[in-house]
Order: C-alpha cells, then structure tokens, then sequence
C-alpha cells in the first residue's frame, strides 16, 4: 500500500483488527491516526498498526485507552517518542506491543494503573533512554525489554514484582538496580535466567529484604558491578549467576 497517511486517516475513524498492519511504504505521522481513533475506543487491538515502519511522530497513547493488545504497533521503527497521557487508564500492554520501535528515544514511563506487561514488549526498543515503573506493576513478560541497550539510570522495580523472567533486561545500560522493599518479608523474589545478563553498565544492586533467589546467568557479564546490598537475602544462585 503507498500512499501519504493524512489522506488514508482522514476518512477513517472506526478501526478494526489489523487495520494497517505491514503497511511499510504508507507513510505520514502516527498522530493523524490517533486522532481519528473512535472516540469511545478503549482498545488498540491485536496488530493494528504492526509492520507500520514508514509512520512518524510522537505517538501518544490517549489516556482513555484500557487494554493495548499484542503487536498493536509492533515493527513501527519510525516512530520518535511512546508517550503515555496523564492520568491514563491503561491496565495491560500485550506481548510484542511495542517491540521493534528502534527509533523511539524518549524516557518510558509507563503509567500508574499498568499491571502487566507482556512478553517482548518493548523488546529492541534501542533507543529508549530510561524506564519509570509504577508501583501497581505486578508481571513482566520475559524478553520485556531486552536490548533496550540505550536505558540508563536507576531502574527501580516495583514491590508488587515477585518475578523477573528470563532476559527481560538483558544488555540493558541501566547503572544501578534497586528492588523496593516488600510489606510481607515472606515473599519470595525469583530472578529467572539470564534476566540481568550483558548489563555492562549496573554498579550497585539492592536486593529487598526478603529470599531472593538467582538463575543461570542472571547477571552475567555486569563487568562494571561493585556493591551488591542485601546479599544476605539470596538464597540461591544459579549456574554463571554473577559471572564476568
């Protein structure tokens, strides 16, 4: 499909499953788009926008929308920024949703009601410069944001995480890592494989004061760490856990 995506929009507003999805050459700014969503649209469905890589722009999500759902807009690599508005309400952000938006560049901040993230996400989002986690986080996905390998800063994770799965950070340049502390000391924080692994940059970790375990290779090559607080709370480690 070619084509200039203003003229497209302009005479859309309803939009269903799919919609542009692998639309490479249509090109255009992906808040034509978003303006034109339905207004009563709570939903960015299942590919809707994927393959979208000629599309450009800041894509702001309005704060209406509950739910964006796998690979919503997944390969858009043209796209400047992913913001989230003030006060939204989204709940969950699918697997694959954003994965593959190489150009993005701004700080992720992901929003105060978000309680899952999926699976690949943001996944070779190469460009996002940092990451703001909510405290109502409770899951994310394996592969989350691996190779974000332009996030810096502290990377706080959320009490309510129990698990980070497998490679969901790895080659990360965050420079420290801090797990906030837990109400219920009985909890268990499971550190799955290869979850911190190629994140060259971490110099300081704080475990929560609770059993942690470690997995294979969860933080291998963090060639640059040099304090780990709370090592007292691991329990287990894993085959490689720490190795430079």
């Amino acid at each position: 499909m070619r084509g200039d995506l203003n003229t497209v929009a302009s005479q859309s507003v309803k939009m269903g499953i799919n919609v542009f999805g692998g639309c490479k050459k249509l090109t255009g700014d992906i808040n034509v788009l978003m303006a034109n969503l339905d207004s009563e649209t709570t939903v960015i469905t299942e590919n809707q926008f994927s393959g979208f890589a000629g599309v450009t722009g800041s894509l702001v999500i309005p704060s209406r929308i509950t739910e964006i759902e796998p690979y919503a807009f997944y390969g858009c690599s043209s796209i400047e920024e992913i913001i989230f508005e003030d006060e939204s309400l989204l709940n969950t952000i699918g697997n694959y949703a954003f994965s593959k938006c190489s150009s993005a560049n701004n700080k992720l901040i992901i929003p105060d009601n978000v309680t899952s993230i999926g699976e690949y996400t943001f996944n070779e989002c190469t460009k996002l410069t940092g990451l703001e986690l909510d405290n109502n986080l409770t899951s994310i996905g394996q592969h989350a944001f691996y190779n974000c390998k332009s996030m810096i800063g502290k990377l706080i994770i959320p009490s309510g995480v129990d698990i980070i799965n497998q490679w969901t950070f790895t080659a990360c340049a965050f420079n420290s890592i801090e797990f906030l502390s837990r109400v219920d000391l009985n909890r268990v924080v499971n550190l799955k494989d290869g979850c911190f692994q190629l994140c060259r940059n971490i110099e300081e970790i704080t475990f929560p004061e609770c059993k942690v375990n470690i997995g294979y290779v969860s933080f291998e090559n963090c060639t640059s760490l040099s304090s780990i607080i709370n090592f007292e709370y691991v329990k287990t480690i894993g085959i490689g856990g720490f190795r430079r």
